[in-house]
């Protein structure tokens, strides 16, 4: 599951909110956790945006991902990878509570290759339906002009 996964298509979700071109990269650290790498492109001014993260493994395909810089009222967020074959997609979903208040369930469509083979992109979108997600919510990220 390491290196870079170019978003396809995810739920709205305000962190990515005006990007463009986002990929994730996943780097394994000296203590086992993952080093995760957002980038983006504002696509209003055109101006680049990153942050940067660590995960932990909770369970198999289940990390609880938290970033620097993020409130700690945030705190980790569950990241679980529902499906992927490694080497074209993966589809990843989040649920996360905060402060009891607001629960925001995102999920995201990844490909190795900024411009996928459609293919991919429909099995990852039937993995999506089989876990009784909605399709509904899914918006195509830009990758043009990368």
């Amino acid at each position: 599951y390491l290196g870079r996964w170019y978003e396809q298509q995810k739920y709205p979700f305000i962190f990515e909110l005006g990007g463009k071109c986002i990929y994730a990269e996943y780097s394994q650290m000296k203590d086992g956790d993952l080093s995760v790498y957002n980038y983006n492109i504002n696509e209003l001014t055109g101006r680049p945006n990153d942050i940067l993260g660590n995960a932990k493994l909770a369970a198999p395909g289940k990390l609880k991902v938290r970033f620097n810089n993020m409130p700690s009222f945030i705190g980790a967020a569950d990241y679980w990878v529902l499906d992927t074959d490694y080497d074209n997609y993966a589809v990843v979903y989040s649920c996360t509570d905060i402060l009891g208040f607001v629960n925001a369930q995102v999920v995201w469509i990844l490909t190795r290759q900024r411009n996928p083979n459609p293919q991919y992109i429909e099995r990852a979108r039937s993995v999506i339906k089989q876990n009784g997600l909605s399709l509904k919510p899914l918006q195509r990220t830009n990758q043009q002009g990368c």
